[in-house]
């Protein structure tokens, strides 16, 4: 065999190499992109699904009742058990603008209402209200869960917030309330809202 043969080979040996090393580096890379795309997809599946099921809930209120027509006290006892029932309160991010887009109302009514109809005073007030009171009802039916879970699970940013809020309204801690609960105690405190 000649030099220039087995040169020629080596080239082309060489550069099939090359080709299949671009074609698992283009295959590597087109299945993270085609994960990638797959996992955005979902996601904005997910978020359709929740705008859907948020305009169900508006069709539901706007065909059932009607804010806009009820009057302040009618209005805030209407908030509250739709607050209640969606348990909106949960998400640590709600706020003034969040309720009054889910709702549909203005936020100058809601904060109108607020000082009007005594409230718990402000929006961020009556939020926490909401969540100490769901914290009540899971530290008492909820034994299984963590003090962190139940925080968390009632919208608190953290542990220690919900335990100085807790101790703060009710008096006692979490951990003490759920053992007042556990031993039947007739003196459980009940300074919440609810």
């Amino acid at each position: 065999m000649s030099d220039t043969f087995i040169i020629s080979f080596l080239a082309i040996a060489l550069a099939l190499l090359a080709v299949l090393a671009v074609c698992i580096f283009l295959l590597h890379t087109t299945r993270k992109v085609v994960d990638r795309n797959q996992e955005l997809t979902r996601q904005v599946l997910e978020q359709k699904q929740a705008a859907t099921d948020i305009g169900k809930i508006r069709d539901t209120i706007s065909a059932s009742e009607n804010p806009a027509q009820m009057t302040d006290a009618e209005l805030l006892s209407w908030l509250d058990r739709k607050l209640d029932e969606t348990r909106l309160y949960t998400n640590p991010d709600v706020d003034v603008k969040a309720i009054s887009a889910y709702f549909g109302l203005s936020q100058r009514r809601l904060l109108r209402l607020m000082k009007r109809e005594n409230a718990p005073g402000s929006i961020p007030a009556w939020l926490v209200e909401k969540r100490l009171a769901y914290a009540c009802k899971l530290l008492s039916s909820k034994q299984e869960f963590k003090i962190e879970a139940i925080s968390q699970e009632a919208g608190f940013r953290s542990r220690r917030t919900f335990q100085n809020l807790f101790k703060q309204r009710l008096g006692v801690t979490p951990s003490e309330y759920r053992t007042l609960v556990q031993n039947g105690h007739p003196d459980l405190p009940t300074n919440t809202v609810r």
